[in-house]
């Protein structure tokens, strides 16, 4: 007997028309929500304890300690984690352009669907390439065992398919949306993170054609007109603010599916988000120091106090104390109207803002230029001045790179940019080596600017390879 299952879709049975096909891509961006937020022990959290922003508690998860001190281990759970969100975010968008096009509907909105699909599996790609180096590619949708055992590409050849895949969303994506479809990749989106591929290509190299890139596609973005930054630092992280003009990119979420990143970033125990605060990580002092007291980003991105809702007590909290319940945390995506549960807060997550345009503009047209321009003042100094500081003047073309990622790592913090800001600067071992707050001494080698290939994808594809050093 050849029965069809009836308790499920399959691919055969789903994609009929224009709704399924929305659906699908729908389902793409659903992933996002993991990658980002939807639970405490997300990416962002190796990111941000690899470099010098923040540091795990030095109590539970065992993971956490090994990747903030550099004893990376091939079966580290964040490790697996990165890995395989990405590559089930990709086997997402394969699925969706390998079927899509088969059905009849509007050839616009077609398209528009398609550079989605390959606007996120440029994403994915582009956190994978950065943490592993050279990964399997892969394009199609996975027909037999013998395509699930895929040796790793190149670099270039990754990089080639992502740079293909943000071109083509360029081309195809709205500028923006109305209503229901605010939060979906646009074209100001792909030519965001186009600017920051570019960037990354980039790196140190004081001559590389990738700066012109970079400095071009953020170019045009500003000459849009389509963003800007809201007059005070925390409305860009307000409910009200979701999909507003200083957002190129964020993941959206709601209640029912909501992040976790301010119960998982709060004080252990302290009783002022749902469920108690469960510190996993903790501002590095190095971060904390950098702020001058009038900038208003400090107050924002970090609670150094509360109200305890019982005693009406204010709890001073602590940088260096090493009492995880006392300690100054990370908050400026928290979400004040959550009430009950863990998994609550519907504040958006930032993939890429504004601002982050304007200082991918600034440190590219640096280079450029072989010193800082007008333009280039103009971009840096709107963010200043944005958060309350002079603005500067009269550097050099090296006085004002330093301004530049100065910057970046005080508009940008937690926000998932300063591990790769410190890997493509060549900045990353003496970042780690300068952070030594609660005797990290992290055994940090070349070989660690890529992460190791998990453990258990290497047991399941033999024709896998472990990354150099491993």
């Amino acid at each position: 007997m050849d029965i069809a299952p009836k308790g499920y879709e399959t691919n055969a049975s789903f994609y009929n028309n224009q709704s399924d096909a929305n659906a699908s891509i729908i389902a793409c961006y659903s992933l996002l929500r993991g990658v980002y937020g939807g639970h405490s022990e997300n990416v962002l959290v190796p990111n941000s304890i690899m470099g010098d922003e923040a540091i795990p508690f030095l109590t539970g998860g065992v993971d956490r300690i090994q990747t903030w001190n550099y004893t990376f281990n091939p079966n580290n759970s964040y490790f697996q984690q990165i890995w395989s969100s990405a590559y089930r975010g990709i086997l997402f968008s394969n699925i969706a352009l390998d079927e899509i096009p088969k059905i009849d509907f509007d050839n616009d909105l077609k398209q528009q669907y398609l550079a989605e699909a390959r606007f996120l599996r440029a994403l994915h790609y582009f956190n994978l390439v950065r943490y592993f180096g050279e990964v399997p590619l892969v394009t199609g949708k996975i027909s037999s065992l013998d395509s699930v055992f895929i040796e790793k590409s190149p670099v270039e050849s990754i990089n080639n398919l992502i740079e293909t895949d943000l071109k083509f969303a360029e081309a195809h994506l709205p500028l923006q949306y109305d209503n229901i479809d605010i939060g979906r990749a646009t074209k100001i989106a792909a030519l965001g993170v186009l600017s920051k591929f570019y960037l990354t290509l980039a790196g140190d190299n004081p001559g590389s054609p990738y700066w012109q890139l970079a400095e071009s596609k953020a170019n045009e973005i500003i000459d849009l007109g389509k963003n800007d930054l809201w007059d005070q630092y925390y409305k860009v992280f307000s409910l009200d603010s979701r999909g507003g003009k200083e957002s190129i990119f964020e993941v959206l979420f709601n209640r029912d599916y909501g992040h976790n990143l301010f119960t998982g970033y709060a004080p252990r125990g302290a009783p002022i988000v749902p469920a108690g605060g469960y510190g996993i990580t903790r501002v590095t002092k190095s971060l904390f120091d950098l702020y001058e007291e009038h900038d208003q980003r400090k107050s924002v991105s970090f609670l150094t106090y509360y109200i305890h809702p019982t005693s009406n007590e204010t709890v001073t909290l602590s940088i260096d104390d090493p009492d995880p319940s006392i300690a100054i945390s990370f908050w400026k995506l928290a979400d004040s109207s959550a009430t009950a549960g863990t998994n609550v807060a519907q504040t958006s997550f930032p993939y890429l803002r504004y601002s982050d345009i304007l200082l991918v503009f600034a440190e590219a047209r640096n280079e450029v230029k072989g010193g800082p321009d007008l333009e280039a003042y103009a971009a840096l100094n709107k963010v200043r001045q944005r958060a309350g500081l002079e603005p500067v003047s009269n550097l050099t073309k090296e006085e004002f790179l330093e301004q530049v990622l100065l910057e970046r790592r005080r508009e940008l913090c937690f926000e998932g940019h300063r591990w790769f800001d410190l890997k493509r600067r060549g900045r990353l071992e003496n970042a780690v080596r300068e952070e030594n707050s609660f005797n990290r001494n992290a055994s940090f080698q070349n070989h660690h600017v890529y992460l190791p290939i998990p453990e258990s994808e290497l047991d399941a594809n033999p024709n896998l390879t472990q990354n150099a050093g491993y």
